[in-house]
């Protein structure tokens, strides 16, 4: 059938949509992937195709990852549609020794670059095609990163990772590289003190520059300035550099006596950057909860919030939502503070949205009764969330996991899309829209009405969206129509 959408009037705007929600998103779907021996997520990204791809590693023989000889886990990279239908699986090395894949991006042709490690040889890179089949894997690059990010400039990447470093006389530094999609680095830098820095992610900034984040152990040493680390409770660390690897600024955030770290940080939009951690209050009898900091352009606190129960939480990932908040991805196991719906036994995954001054505006606990944590959270272009993590539960919210074992390590890998609309069978608008709304249908939607508020709308149609004489948008107003299916 052809799809159309039928404008009858000419007083409205079609502008980009950012959705503005207060309400807990639903899971439109979830799916286990795997076999019967143990998976594990590590990175999440989207690809030019509109489909995603994970990567970690795996133990199974069987199920999703197909048939290996080898038992001991292999890094395994698996790609997924928009529904959760696996497009392809593939493991990496297929040899003995524990393999893990740990990051990665796709290039401008849609290649994807893989960060990875196997104990027996340690450091590797592969490059694999949109099909997943390996164009080359090097052993031993700066592309061996936790995280790789797109470069400003075009088949650039930048990668971080910790790195021993005798100058500094420490343990490990935070390393960053700059990394071509053969490899190959134009540079490849240290940052740190006399003691232990650990990095755990980095975002690039408006102003073309990049912001690393972990923790610290030093004081007043090398690259770190004054703070209140010391060799038995680190300080999260903030470095950020221009584009040629020069510090900018460093800032360390802590308190005496408490452990503060810091695993994600997404970009402001305004050359600064919102990050999320964990830290151990006394209040708690030193049970981590997580801690969110914005930092504007010049490192400079613009607020700081916590967040948790009684019992730890520990978050995995931010992303910036396209209303201007903040998802954060974490594990939980309390039941009060700002969490509700835990659904017992061991940790829960935990979801949690906040505004751009850190209020809280929803959470919601995912899993089942056994161990249930996620690792990585992504926001479509429409507002939709696609979470990934793994799970060890069979009920809940969780169902098709491939496990026997109930002793086993990680369980499956475990995806799911969540979005606050609902899909109908076909709408007829008439009503003036004064807040912020989505309209899903599998047929048509005809719309009649105005839009007076200066929020966002969404009309998402699989077949035909028709704007009839009366339709119009304010001033600033924002209209976004989609004929590409009620679930994109």
């Amino acid at each position: 059938m052809k799809l159309n959408i039928t404008l009858l009037t000419s007083i409205f705007q079609i502008l980009i949509f950012q959705k503005m929600y207060s309400q807990i998103p639903h899971i439109e779907w979830q799916r286990c992937y795997g076999g019967t021996g143990n998976e594990y997520i590590r990175d999440l990204i989207p690809t030019k195709d509109g489909n995603y791809i994970v990567m970690g590693s795996t133990t199974s023989l069987d199920g999703d990852v197909g048939p290996r000889i080898i038992t001991d886990a292999d890094a395994w990279v698996l790609k997924f549609n928009k529904r959760g239908d696996i497009i392809w699986s593939k493991t990496l090395f297929n040899r003995g020794y524990y393999g893990v894949a740990l990051a990665g991006n796709e290039t401008e042709n849609e290649d994807i670059l893989i960060s990875a490690y196997v104990y027996s040889s340690d450091a590797w890179g592969f490059k694999l095609n949109k099909n997943g089949n390996k164009i080359w894997s090097k052993y031993g690059i700066p592309l061996v990163s936790q995280q790789i990010i797109k470069d400003f400039e075009p088949n650039k990447f930048v990668g971080i990772r910790n790195t021993y470093n005798i100058n500094h006389q420490s343990s490990s530094d935070f390393t960053l590289a700059k990394i071509d999609t053969t490899g190959l680095a134009s540079y490849d830098n240290k940052y740190g003190g006399n003691r232990t820095e650990n990095v755990y992610s980095v975002t690039k900034t408006t102003d073309n520059c990049y912001i690393m984040v972990g923790w610290t152990f030093s004081n007043n040493s090398g690259d770190v300035g004054i703070n209140n680390a010391r060799e038995d409770s680190g300080d999260i660390w903030v470095v950020k550099i221009n584009s040629t690897g020069n510090i900018i600024w460093q800032k360390s955030l802590g308190k005496a006596n408490v452990w503060e770290e810091c695993f994600s940080v997404v970009s402001d939009g305004a050359g600064g950057c919102v990050l999320a951690g964990t830290f151990y209050p006394s209040t708690y009898d030193a049970i981590p909860d997580i801690g969110i900091y914005h930092l504007d352009n010049l490192g400079n606190l613009v607020w700081q919030k916590n967040y948790g129960g009684t019992g730890s939480e520990r978050p995995t990932c931010i992303a910036k939502d396209i209303d201007g908040g903040y998802v954060v991805s974490a594990r939980t196991n309390s039941t009060n503070g700002n969490i509700s719906g835990y659904h017992g036994g061991d940790y829960d995954g935990w979801l949690l949205k906040v505004d751009r001054n850190g209020n809280l505006v929803w959470q919601i606990c995912l899993g089942g009764s056994s161990v249930d944590e996620l690792q990585r959270v992504y926001v479509t272009p429409g507002g939709d969330y696609i979470v990934a993590g793994y799970t060890k539960s069979n009920d809940g919210d969780v169902s098709g996991y491939h496990g026997s074992n109930p002793n086993q390590e990680w369980g499956d890998s475990w995806i799911l899309r969540l979005s606050n609309s609902y899909c109908s069978n076909s709408e007829y608008i008439t009503s003036t829209i004064s807040n912020s709304q989505t309209f899903k249908t599998n047929s048509t939607i005809t719309a009649l009405n105005t839009i007076t508020n200066t929020g966002n709308v969404i009309y998402n149609a699989k077949n035909n969206i028709i704007l009839n004489p009366g339709f119009q948008v304010s001033q600033n107003g924002k209209f976004y129509a989609v004929v590409d299916g009620c679930d994109n």
